[in-house]
């Protein structure tokens, strides 16, 4: 057994206040534990706390152990029971991981790594390019891009759009 493997605890997060959902992951989560032996010393649990809240008592705790030393892996059903605002939660887990601690969701099976800041930022910036080509063409043309009024693009690849109308199948 790995020295990750010893100091391994388990969070547990349910949106209801319902205790058979809690036991179902707590359930889930110790047997995948036990069939890859890693020793369980804790188990944190948030009932009927959202995922947008990062203030939940028994992750604050978890996260103060971390700080202290006192754990090395943490296992959970999904990074969803983390949270599910991505951004807080990556750096949530990022944080984590400066203390050398792995997070590892049993629905994936291996240790968690939080997507890069440039990559999250590339994507929100993709979305930025696509509005504002999306804007000029309606500004030029009086109409935007796809559906029926995309002879914007056919135009502008002096392609012509097909008739659909005189096809048959």
């Amino acid at each position: 057994m790995s020295d990750k493997k010893a100091r391994t605890d388990i969070y547990i997060r349910v949106g209801t206040a319902k205790q058979a959902a809690a036991d179902r992951q707590k359930e889930q989560v110790l047997q995948f534990a036990k069939e890859r032996g890693y020793n369980v010393s804790k188990v944190y649990t948030d009932m009927g706390y959202s995922g947008l809240d990062f203030e939940r008592p028994a992750l604050l705790q978890m996260k103060l152990d971390a700080a202290d030393g006192m754990l090395d892996a943490i296992l959970l059903d999904s990074v969803s029971c983390f949270g599910r605002d991505m951004e807080k939660l990556n750096m949530w887990i990022e944080a984590i991981a400066r203390h050398g601690i792995e997070v590892i969701p049993i629905d994936i099976g291996r240790p968690y790594i939080p997507q890069t800041r440039s990559v999250v930022e590339f994507v929100k910036q993709m979305g930025h390019v696509i509005r504002e080509q999306e804007e000029r063409a309606e500004q030029e043309n009086g109409r935007g891009y796809g559906g029926e009024n995309d002879e914007y693009i056919s135009q502008k690849t002096k392609t012509p759009r097909p008739n659909t109308s005189e096809m048959s199948l």
